[in-house]
């Protein structure tokens, strides 16, 4: 069972962090979870983990995905579908989409 996703909370902690340090994509009993290690001058800020994603879509720019300007999570659990729950979205340059069935945020400790 996953702990209550405060959507609110989330995107306020992403603002704080826009350098991505690390993309661990796994595959664990057939479905796909993301970690994205994510900081600011190149120091870890926040860990963003997304499980069960879909609909991965990469385009990255001249950068790659080093700089992730702008992320969004969008709330979608009230659209009643059982693994698209969240969506994650890079806003300015539209280099990161995805949907997850669950989404966590881990400060360092």
């Amino acid at each position: 069972m996953s702990l209550p996703v405060d959507v609110d909370a989330i995107n306020v902690g992403l603002r704080g962090a826009s350098q991505l340090l690390s993309f661990e994509l796994n595959c664990i009993a057939g479905e796909f979870d993301l970690e994205l290690a994510l900081g600011r001058s190149g120091k870890l800020v926040l860990t963003l983990l997304c499980k069960d994603v879909q609909n991965l879509e990469l385009n990255p720019t001249g950068e790659g995905f080093e700089l992730l300007r702008q992320l969004q999570v969008v709330d979608m659990r009230s659209d009643g579908l059982e693994r698209v729950r969240f969506s994650i979205e890079e806003l300015e340059q539209e280099t990161l989409f995805l949907h997850c069935a669950d989404i966590q945020l881990v400060r360092p400790v």
